[in-house]
């Protein structure tokens, strides 16, 4: 069947006057693909087998992103669709069922087509957890693990110090819920503009057994909170937190496919080559006194604002917050 429709799709494409947009070659590619996808997995159920072809498969991706990890992507779809723990050897004799090839096949296609392998599996690993997301929300990614190490480093917070945490720009709620792992008697506030982010962050509050200490707000940064909107939410904190948009709009037509394509562009990109967010955030946090120690369930305890910043932000950055009234303490940037 397959081999009497790719000649004639090529052929229709190729020489008809009419069809001469790059779209023909991209249809001949995706049947082309599509084909011989599906006649090596036609050819064998065995596990291993399958496996193999996964991995040769991503491995010949356009994107050199995608082909430089199809090793390890394939482990991770693979696991996904079969089912398989984490790591686990697979068994020799095992022998994919028909829907688990077809499943297979169509998470192959997707991770060929750019998509990320976070949300084709509908999570990520962060910190100390694995993180629910979706296309509503940033994947999580180790670079922002940074900002936890050097606020447990910053000043020896006492683990056990009730902290007030506020996290602007939450997304999968992956930075606030993974400090209140760390600071088990602290509770904290999720901040952000979408909903279906939010409703993420809430699951996985729930799924880590943190809905208890933690609350998520719909907002524009921190306009919720100082316009008292919502009751049991703290007015003071001695720990924000924030990874706004921070890329510039020529920096993001340089992005991979992997993000330019599936990642929200509005967690993204922001005006003023990439530093609007930082600036009304820290003009907005000095306004309105929402970082202090005079409250009494906050006394003697250091406060911080801690931004996530571009690698050739810091600077600039360091600017800002200052001529904004900030005290600049430490350098934080991505790896």
């Amino acid at each position: 069947m397959f081999k009497s429709v790719i000649p004639n799709i090529t052929k229709r494409c190729l020489f008809n006057n009419n069809n001469k947009n790059k779209n023909n070659i991209d249809i001949i590619e995706k049947c082309i693909k599509y084909y011989y996808c599906t006649s090596a997995f036609n050819t064998t159920t065995n596990a291993r087998d399958l496996f193999d072809i996964t991995r040769k498969q991503l491995k010949q991706a356009k994107n050199l992103d995608v082909a430089y990890s199809s090793m390890l992507d394939s482990r991770i779809l693979f696991e996904h669709v079969v089912g398989l723990k984490e790591n686990a050897r697979i068994p020799k004799d095992l022998q994919l069922t028909p829907t688990q090839n077809k499943d297979l096949q169509e998470v192959i296609e997707r991770r060929l087509n750019n998509e990320p392998i976070a949300y084709i599996v509908g999570h990520k690993y962060f910190w100390k957890h694995k993180f629910k997301c979706n296309h509503s929300t940033l994947i999580p990614r180790p670079d922002s693990e940074t900002l936890i190490e050097q606020i447990l480093e910053l000043h020896n917070y006492e683990k056990q110090l009730p902290l007030n945490i506020l996290d602007l720009g939450t997304g999968t709620g992956c930075l606030l819920l993974s400090l209140l792992e760390e600071f088990s008697n602290s509770k904290g506030v999720g901040i952000d503009q979408s909903l279906d982010a939010l409703k993420v962050a809430k699951e996985n509050s729930i799924s880590l057994k943190m809905d208890n200490r933690s609350t998520f707000i719909q907002s524009n940064w921190v306009d919720s909170i100082v316009n008292q909107q919502h009751n049991n939410v703290p007015l003071k904190y001695n720990l924000i937190i924030s990874n706004p948009p921070y890329i510039s709009e020529n920096e993001y037509q340089t992005l991979n496919p992997t993000v330019k394509q599936w990642e929200p562009i509005t967690a993204l990109v922001a005006n003023d080559n990439g530093l609007r967010e930082y600036d009304i955030i820290s003009k907005s946090i000095r306004k309105h006194n929402l970082l202090s120690q005079d409250s009494n369930t906050l006394s003697n305890i250091p406060s911080f604002l801690v931004f996530e910043i571009g690698h050739t932000q810091e600077e600039s950055v360091k600017k800002l917050v200052v001529d904004n009234g900030f005290e600049f303490n430490y350098k934080i940037t991505c790896i």
